[in-house]
């Protein structure tokens, strides 16, 4: 199947959100490490379990999509392989859909809670950090995964035209 300006779209999205992630990913790591090494003279960074809790949800948010993209999640295809390839293509599509709509469910309440937590100022205990550029990186780590979702059924209905 030849890729189209849509694929290459949702894949360059998702690459950047995989950059995205994979340097807070880093900056965490180097975080710890840090942490680790000065705790030998006696020194903990303050507030880095905050920052921890903080920074994870970032390349937790982008790697949903990205997992999702490259059908990397775990399949158990013991009774699915066995049916024919109708049914394991209405199959397909119906969890497709299901995850799609689970998942902007879960979008939408992440949106919906938004502004009560910016009216109450939300921040963490220790630091005084705001929640909300993480909150926002979960809001659009959820919307492309929704968006790989249905981009994965509408290619996976296309490869029926194809033939």
């Amino acid at each position: 199947m030849k890729p189209n300006r849509f694929d290459n779209i949702v894949n360059r999205v998702i690459g950047a959100g995989v950059v995205i992630g994979s340097c807070f990913l880093i900056g965490l790591m180097l975080l710890m490490v840090t942490n680790i090494i000065i705790r030998l003279f006696g020194v903990t960074i303050q507030g880095a379990y905050e920052m921890s809790e903080l920074i994870v949800v970032v390349p937790v948010a982008f790697g949903l999509g990205y997992t999702a993209l490259y059908k990397g999640h775990v399949v158990v295809n013991i009774v699915v392989s066995r049916f024919s390839p109708l049914v394991r293509k209405i199959v397909q599509s119906f969890t497709l859909i299901v995850g799609a709509g689970i998942w902007a469910v879960v979008f939408w309440a992440s949106v919906e809670i938004i502004p009560k937590k910016i009216q109450l100022g939300e921040q963490t205990e220790v630091l005084g950090f705001p929640y909300l550029p993480f909150r926002l990186a979960w809001v659009i780590g959820l919307a492309l995964l929704c968006l790989v979702l249905l981009f994965n059924l509408f290619q996976l209905l296309r490869r029926g035209e194809e033939k």
